[in-house]
């Protein structure tokens, strides 16, 4: 077997452990996150690639030989330069490509029979990378089950406002705090982390006058409105709710906060919408969107609380 084609095949190996190591890392720095769960699974599925792609040329396949230079070529313009340069350098050379693209059936199966004598590596390291793909689905469900299972009922603290008529439920721990423009707000003390910034995930309520408006034409105004005032604005859903009987809109969105200097962070809310008497209340909850994932069910219980007429 040409000597370069070797330097190929050992790079594309090399790649393979980085990624399975990597698909470790991720599950361990994001351990419990969906985001880290699909992360871990692309690298790890990235390890198996690279160990079919051995496995072709090992048989010295055509297809074989046209995907490793398409993912060699993807490592010489990322992090994996170092591994993509020498392995294209290989897969490139007049030797290789003479074999794989003018080789004689002969001299192709002769070849194949010699390579195929050493494949310990490309069985083991594709069966890390499959165990890779199968562990980071377990870690993230048996992460996610242990976070939640922290708290079984977290909605236990209430709010009571008698004077406008509603009442809510917010999490356990969570501190009410009077701000301005808003009825009712609650924090949750222990604030979420992102770089060298942190953010609580917080609660608030607001109450107005509906002017008329229906709760589909209410639901479009605060669209409209939180989208020319909030920077980065993107909207994600608009459903429409029961809510201890009663038929509310949820939107779901998420925008930008500036921080410190030019920075910013991109937090993700739900806001729910209802209205009687021609009242509208508006309830949201916000939490930064890397830390959404072990956010969201708490607010959503939450908001799922609210109720009027009290």
């Amino acid at each position: 077997m040409p000597k370069r084609l070797l330097v190929s095949i050992v790079c594309l190996h090399i790649s393979a452990v980085l990624y399975v190591l990597l698909a470790g890392i991720i599950l361990w720095l994001l351990k419990g996150t969906l985001t880290g769960a699909i992360l871990a699974i692309v690298a790890a599925l990235m390890a198996v690639a690279a160990e079919i792609v051995v496995f072709g040329l090992l048989r010295v396949k055509l297809w074989a030989w046209i995907a490793g230079v398409l993912l060699l070529s993807m490592y010489a313009t990322s992090g994996f330069f170092f591994v993509g340069i020498p392995g294209l350098w290989g897969l490139a050379s007049a030797e290789t490509r003479n074999i794989f693209l003018k080789g004689s059936l002969e001299e192709k199966n002769a070849l194949s029979l010699k390579a195929r004598t050493n494949m310990v590596a490309n069985k083991v390291i594709a069966v890390f990378g499959i165990i890779g793909v199968v562990g980071s689905v377990g870690w993230y469900m048996l992460a996610s089950q242990t976070s939640t299972s922290v708290s079984p009922s977290p909605i236990v603290s209430s709010y009571v406002n008698e004077e406008l008529g509603f009442a809510i439920r917010f999490p356990e721990g969570w501190i009410e705090e009077k701000q301005p423009d808003v009825v009712a707000y609650f924090y949750d003390p222990v604030s979420d982390e992102e770089g060298e910034y942190v953010y609580s995930a917080n609660m608030n309520v607001m109450v107005g006058d509906a002017s008329g408006r229906g709760l589909s034409e209410y639901a479009d105004f605060v669209k409209q409105q939180r989208s020319a005032a909030l920077d980065g604005y993107v909207f994600s859903f608009d459903q429409t709710v029961d809510v201890k009987g009663k038929t509310t809109r949820v939107l779901g969105d998420s925008f930008l906060i500036p921080v410190e200097d030019t920075d910013v962070l991109r937090v993700r809310s739900h806001v729910l919408i209802m209205i009687e008497n021609d009242v509208v209340y508006i309830a949201s909850g916000t939490a930064l969107a890397s830390a959404w994932d072990k956010q969201k069910k708490i607010i959503d219980a939450a908001l799922n609380t609210f109720i009027t007429g009290e």
